[in-house]
């Protein structure tokens, strides 16, 4: 189906989540993209963290990619957060959160168009890998996600103890990598590649009447416009980080 701009963009609706009474209704509840992402970061882990896979071989590395085609390094350095542990988990919320928020409001309805955002976003991000040598991208894939929710919801109030309006907490998170040790680069290129994607396509169809990088037309057309069953908010919150 060949569906409009003006079309695609009306299915968007936000929408009350109904209460989450387990983490098996959580689950349930997620959208397609946000399920697929979450089972692969937490498969990652488990099989890293006990020794079944290890770090070297799942990071981004283009001469295996290329010689040995190992093409899976692509995925997984994206969705890999490192061993166990306290600022794991607190990027891993964040990741979730912010994944299932983008596709429970921005993208209801319209898996394309948001299987789309995480191609570009994460082509943008493996570029950016390969020009400046950065072995794992999760932490920037997080940055450009935040990024993106932030911009488009530029007017919500983000609390973390004190509220903040929502453009703001990406430099916040900023701040807090940095004293978690995580590389100044990682996170600046995550915010480059999501301004890139929120620009071209959330600024330049209004100030340019045209969207740069559309949404390839197969797409529309191997994934069907619905609205899939979030019965659970994301990790039992309506708004990411108290946002509201």
């Amino acid at each position: 189906l060949d569906f409009t701009e003006k079309t695609r963009h009306s299915i968007k609706q936000k929408h009350t989540p109904m209460p989450v009474t387990s983490a098996e209704d959580w689950f349930k509840g997620l959208g397609p993209i946000s399920k697929l992402t979450f089972v692969i970061a937490i498969v990652l882990s488990v099989t890293i963290q006990f020794g079944y896979l290890t770090y070297h071989q799942i990071i981004l590395d283009f001469n295996a990619v290329l010689q040995n085609f190992q093409v899976w390094r692509l995925l997984t350095n994206l969705l890999w957060w490192g061993p166990w542990g306290v600022p794991t988990a607190l990027n891993f919320f964040f990741f979730v959160r912010y994944t299932v928020q983008l596709e429970h409001d921005e993208f209801r309805g319209r898996t394309a168009d948001h299987l789309w955002m995480m191609v570009f976003t994460c082509t943008c991000l493996t570029v950016c890998g390969f020009l400046l040598s950065i072995p794992l991208l999760s932490h920037a894939l997080l940055m450009s996600l935040v990024w993106i929710w932030c911009r488009k919801n530029a007017e919500a109030q983000v609390n973390l103890g004190f509220p903040m309006p929502a453009p703001w907490f990406p430099w916040i998170l900023f701040g807090l990598h940095l004293l978690l040790g995580v590389g100044f680069v990682d996170d600046f290129a995550g915010i480059v590649c999501g301004h890139i994607y929120y620009f071209t396509n959330d600024v330049m169809p209004y100030t340019h009447g045209y969207t740069f990088f559309k949404t390839p037309p197969f797409l529309y057309n191997l994934i069907t416009p619905r609205t899939y069953g979030y019965r659970a908010a994301p990790m039992g919150a309506g708004r990411p980080v108290g946002a509201g």
